[in-house]
Formats: C-alpha cells, sequence, structure tokens
C-alpha cells in the first residue's frame, strides 16, 4: 500500500508541473505512483479537479476531497460527514486505507488556502523522498498523512 501525498502550490499552472514533475519520475523509475489529481480550491469554497489520471484508493481520495468541502458549510462535523460520504462513493477500499484517507483530506482542505491547487497522489513508500525533493524544489509544500 502507498502513502497518500498532496503537494500545495500557489496557482494551478504550477500544480499541472508538478504533476508533469511526477510523470517524470515515474518514467525515470524513480517512484511507482497510482495516479495523481490536480484539484484546485475556487474562490467559492468549491473544489474542482482540472487533472485526473486516478483509480482505487487514490480516486476515492479524491472524492472525498470533493465531500468534504461540500460539507464544510456545515462546519468541521458537516466537513467530516462530507468527506466520509465522498470516500464511500469512490471505488471500495479497505476499512483502514478509508480511514486513513479521511485524516489525509481533512489535513488537505485545511492547509489548501482559495485560489491555490494541489497535487494528489498515492506512491510508496521508497519513492516519497524523491518526490518530497522535487515538489520542494519547484516551490510546493507537501503534505503527508
Amino acid at each position: 500500500m502507498g502513502q497518500f501525498v498532496a503537494v500545495i502550490f500557489p496557482d494551478p499552472a504550477q500544480a499541472s508541473e508538478g504533476a508533469r514533475a511526477l510523470s517524470a519520475l515515474h518514467a525515470e523509475g524513480g517512484i511507482a505512483p497510482s495516479g495523481m489529481a490536480v484539484v484546485v480550491k475556487e474562490p467559492s469554497g468549491q473544489w474542482l479537479v482540472t487533472e485526473k489520471t486516478a483509480d482505487g484508493a487514490l480516486a476515492t481520495v479524491v472524492t472525498a476531497l470533493i465531500g468534504g468541502i461540500a460539507g464544510a458549510a456545515g462546519g468541521p462535523v458537516g466537513a467530516a460527514i462530507g468527506a466520509a460520504g465522498g470516500a464511500l462513493v469512490g471505488r471500495g477500499a479497505d476499512l483502514i486505507h478509508r480511514q486513513a484517507a479521511t485524516a489525509f483530506v481533512d489535513r488537505v482542505s485545511r492547509q489548501l488556502p482559495i485560489g491555490q491547487a494541489a497535487l494528489v497522489t498515492e506512491i510508496t513508500e521508497d519513492g516519497i523522498l524523491a518526490f518530497t525533493e522535487r515538489m520542494q524544489a519547484m516551490g510546493g509544500m507537501v503534505v503527508h498523512v
């Protein structure tokens, strides 16, 4: 099982550059992501998925991000319910993975400012260091579970 990681960038263009760098790392054999998505927190507070090559557990996380923000109007409890409901909409993941996804969604939701974008991925432990170094060199703030 991999680890959920998000990289917060000041704008969607930089997050897209991060997605290209992630693809390059994968092509170089440095990491093996299970997919990725670029999400933007709109001024309205809604989430917009601008790029997605995710399936399985990562698709669950992306869906949960959107569900978590949809529930944010109801405060922390509403956000938690929205995230949990969003996670359940994604393809089946085991209970432990869903709990990790929910914790991850909560953390990213709190740290991503309006108007900024995040590259969200799930990568294996052995690829975390190379990924983190590349993303930080691009000006991204890396968020782990």
